[in-house]
């Protein structure tokens, strides 16, 4: 349903939706258009999420207007054209392509070189960078995902890499499947390891309360530095 409310910046149309398993009224606020979104729980009445929302009005127009200036200020895409810079685990590359029959892509001494027909489309070549990146990410995962479950003593029963546009991770608690974003291989290492154990520790607790972050620090002392890093550009 969608709760219409008041704000300096006029009325907000913000999507609600009851879910089962949750506590709290949870909103958030996406990019790249500010859209709100608010998770109740089931029995939550319709009067006790409006006065929730009226009373997050103005933190509301604040984020949402953060969220869009960011979007419209943003870098241009990527082109993977020669010159262009990329990160790679927190150390930055200088993307130089090759003219080859195939698409190849490979890390030497501070240069990404990509190999790509002259006649390739940067859709291509895009592809092939998600490719090395996916792969790289991969490979860099397995190791860590086989430390921490030795570390925590908890275990995923599977794990990929996905692309996902406002997450970092995510899990199912049920089934013990666990999923990183893509773009984590654009952060500095420890980013890695955080997101892995914030992941296994929700099969310890679901939620995001006392009992998770007191897990957290024993698992990984350093995860509210880490957590930091995952906000910076």
């Amino acid at each position: 349903m969608i709760v219409y409310i008041k704000s300096s910046d006029g009325m907000l149309g913000i999507e609600v939706a009851r879910k089962k398993g949750i506590k709290n009224i949870n909103l958030s606020v996406k990019p790249p258009d500010g859209r709100t979104v608010v998770s109740a729980p089931l029995k939550a009445g319709e009067r006790e999420i409006t006065k929730f929302l009226e009373s997050k009005a103005e933190w509301i127009v604040a984020h949402r207007n953060k969220i869009i200036l960011k979007a419209k200020n943003a870098p241009p895409e990527p082109r993977y054209l020669s010159g262009e810079e990329i990160n790679i685990f927190g150390k930055k590359y200088i993307l130089e392509v090759e003219a080859a029959e195939k698409f190849g892509m490979s890390y030497i001494d501070g240069r990404a070189v990509m190999k790509a027909p002259p006649d390739g489309t940067a859709e291509q070549r895009q592809a092939c960078a998600v490719k090395s990146f996916k792969a790289l990410l991969t490979r860099e995962a397995g190791k860590k995902i086989a430390y921490w479950e030795e570390k925590t003593q908890l275990k995923c029963s599977s794990w990929s890499v996905v692309r996902m546009k406002s997450r970092w991770g995510s899990c199912n608690v049920k089934t013990k499947k666990i999923r990183l974003s893509l773009m984590l291989v654009h952060k500095p290492p420890e980013c890695l390891d955080y997101v892995i154990v914030h992941e296994l520790t929700h099969f310890v607790t679901r939620y995001h309360d006392a009992e998770f972050y007191s897990h957290m620090e024993k698992f990984y002392p350093e995860s509210r530095k880490t957590a930091g890093l995952l906000k910076d550009k």
